[in-house]
């Protein structure tokens, strides 16, 4: 249900070639009111932000090692199309350290793997960067 101060849920777009993480994440954000859209590469991930049309995505959650686009160019596509979208990265390999929060195309990073907490502290991590970016 949605919140009286709501009119929608926000939009997700989650772009992750393991359909079980994807999932995990989706039903892991729609139990905290998001509406996740799941693709499972690059570049139906860029397709999918790209057709969203009105009804915009206001997250993207990518994975860093996808095939078809690599996640950092996945968000790079991505925040060329909408600047006011929050952008994780996310990855199990422990070189994504550099991606933490570049401050132009990545907000926040995500470690795998993630526990549910760790999911809503990047969110508000992104939230915060982007809202930063954009003052």
């Amino acid at each position: 249900m949605t919140p009286p101060n709501q009119t929608s849920r926000d939009r997700v777009l989650i772009v992750e070639d393991d359909p079980a993480v994807g999932q995990l994440l989706a039903r892991i954000l729609s139990y905290k009111d998001y509406d996740a859209c799941v693709a499972t590469d690059g570049p139906s991930g860029v397709d999918a932000f790209q057709s969203a049309g009105d009804d915009h995505f206001k997250l993207a959650i990518i994975d860093y090692s996808m095939p078809g686009l690599v996640g950092d160019e996945v968000a790079k596509r991505i925040r060329a199309m909408d600047d006011d979208v929050c952008i994780i990265l996310t990855s199990g390999f422990g070189e994504c350290d550099k991606f933490h929060g570049d401050g132009q195309t990545i907000d926040a990073f995500l470690q795998k793997p993630f526990s549910r907490q760790a999911i809503m502290d990047a969110i508000a991590l992104a939230t915060a960067n982007r809202s930063s970016v954009s003052a």
